[in-house]
């Protein structure tokens, strides 16, 4: 595939990957954040969608690592920067299933509780990711 279209599916796959994040995050999360039992009991399509905004970004991270990997894989550090990335998407999508469980759970702090271990497999995962930067850049 030409440089140029996998520079153009990379941008338009961070551009989807941005938009779905700060949806997830700063709507969806904040609202749980702010009162969970509101939040999850009075807006359960709004937290489903956030959750489906969480797993579009999955999704789109493993093409922005195909397209990256594409357009640079004469650079010697290209494939772990690749596995990297990966590793983020991958790490991404298993935090994004303590999200069901707290749509499931009934008090404020079984939902908190699920919350944070999303933020901490997250923050794992945005380990990795700040690895593939620095190996790309």
């Amino acid at each position: 595939m030409e440089p140029r279209r996998l520079a153009i599916i990379a941008g338009i796959s961070y551009l989807i990957i941005f938009f779905a994040a700060v949806f997830a995050n700063f709507l969806v999360l904040e609202s749980i954040l702010d009162d969970p039992l509101a939040a999850i009991g009075g807006n359960q399509l709004l937290v489903r969608f956030g959750i489906m905004a969480f797993m579009i970004t999955v999704v789109f991270d493993v093409v922005v690592a195909w397209a990256l990997y594409e357009l640079y894989k004469e650079n010697s550090l290209t494939v772990l920067s690749t596995l990297f990335r990966m590793m983020h998407a991958a790490i991404m999508g298993v935090a994004v299933f303590a999200l069901p469980v707290a749509m499931a759970s009934s008090t404020a702090q079984e939902i908190l509780k699920q919350v944070e271990i999303f933020n901490t497999i997250w923050l794992i995962g945005l380990f990795f990711f700040g690895i593939h930067l620095f190996l790309l850049g």
